[in-house]
């Protein structure tokens, strides 16, 4: 299954997508608005832990478009 969520805000810069699933992570734009820095790390946590995959496509200024891959369901054997 795969699940993308999009917005239209400002995007993510090149210098910080390597760094934004790290914990504590901050963008530098956005380090003096409240928050953790630990919602995509948590999330990426969760996700690889159900077996999948996140990642981003994004450009500076046009949006970011998250992506989210789950395995397909497979039933055990009885």
């Amino acid at each position: 299954m795969l699940l993308s969520i999009e917005d239209n805000g400002p995007g993510i810069p090149s210098s910080e997508r390597e760094r934004i699933f790290a914990p504590f992570h901050r963008i530098s734009r956005d380090r003096g608005k409240s928050g953790s820095g630990l919602g995509l790390y948590f999330t990426k946590q969760l996700v690889e832990q159900f077996g999948g995959k996140i990642w981003v496509d994004t450009e500076f200024e046009q949006g970011t478009k998250f992506y989210v891959r789950f395995p397909k369901r497979v039933e055990p054997d009885k």
